[in-house]
């Protein structure tokens, strides 16, 4: 028995018990290990055969499956064979599509817009996916969906504060002729370590966020305590450096939207209070560059 990563290519046959499934990889360490010339090592047309299939299997569909070896009279001579057939799908483990985008992480704003804003793929997202830049950086995981305009956008309820890690491990390719493109995947044991995040927080989401941190002082009373204690129910726990430039844009947004008074308030909170420790703060510019509060869209 052995466990493969691997795709239905054609839809199933309405009179038929079976589909193929195209091996992609093999999953062995927690990791995907792309088989080298599948065809030799899953005769015929490196698949294996799904039998009997769920009736309301797809083309496209993703996932893991247990395969084990036939015996060698099950399928020689026969019309349609395969060397190895599915014994169960193993839907408790999960992969990454990585999705490359035309832009690199300098291009902070960019890449910002084009999650909050949505970005056209041919295929249907089934799992989180990694954002690949031109310049070698998988920004996320992150839960898509797909809107009445089908482009994918985050997923609202995530808190969008997406992992930067160089690409240090190898992408399985797969050339999906069903949707015209090369798509790449991933496990979820993911090699590389974190060296950033990129907020994507809507001006929304940053006031809640100062809100919340403004009723946990005490700081103000003209605010609702109903509203601020309905907005806190949103805020998550952040790193440091993310509740600094969160923190920083709510005054900024407070300057424009708030009155006088509750920005000053808001400041000496910052400026006095355990709301936040600067010296402790190892990172808070993004990749040596200006304060990634610069690269927040309204």
């Amino acid at each position: 028995m052995k466990t493969i990563f691997g795709i239905v290519e054609k839809e199933r046959k309405p009179n038929k018990k079976y589909v193929f499934v195209k091996v992609l990889a093999e999953y062995r360490d927690h990791q995907l290990i792309e088989v080298q010339e599948a065809r030799l090592h899953y005769p015929s047309e490196g698949e294996v055969i799904w039998s009997p299939a769920p009736e309301d299997i797809h083309a496209g569909k993703v996932g893991f499956y247990t395969v084990e070896e036939r015996n060698e009279e099950e399928y020689t001579g026969r019309p349609v064979y395969s060397k190895f057939i599915v014994r169960k799908e193993l839907e408790n483990l999960k992969y990454y599509e990585v999705f490359p985008i035309p832009f690199s992480l300098a291009q902070n704003h960019d890449i910002v817009y084009l999650i909050q804003n949505g970005f056209d793929a041919p295929q249907r997202f089934s799992s989180e996916i990694l954002l690949l830049t031109n310049d070698d950086y998988l920004v996320g995981p992150c839960r898509v969906k797909q809107t009445k305009e089908q482009k994918w956008v985050i997923d609202s309820s995530e808190d969008k504060l997406l992992e930067i890690r160089k690409k240090g491990m190898h992408l399985v390719k797969y050339n999906d002729k069903n949707v015209g493109i090369e798509r790449y995947f991933v496990s979820t044991m993911l090699a590389s370590p974190v060296e950033d995040y990129l907020d994507c927080a809507t001006n929304d989401r940053i006031m809640r966020y100062a809100l919340k941190t403004l009723k946990d002082q005490q700081q103000v009373q003209e605010i609702s305590r109903k509203v601020i204690s309905q907005l806190s129910e949103l805020v998550s726990d952040l790193p440091p450096q993310v509740r600094y430039e969160r923190i920083m844009r709510a005054i900024e947004l407070l300057d424009k939207y708030q009155p006088e008074s509750v920005t000053e308030v808001y400041q000496k909170c910052w400026e006095t209070q355990s709301c936040r420790d600067f010296d402790s703060i190892s990172n808070v510019h993004l990749l040596g560059e200006e304060p990634r509060v610069q690269y927040f869209v309204d």
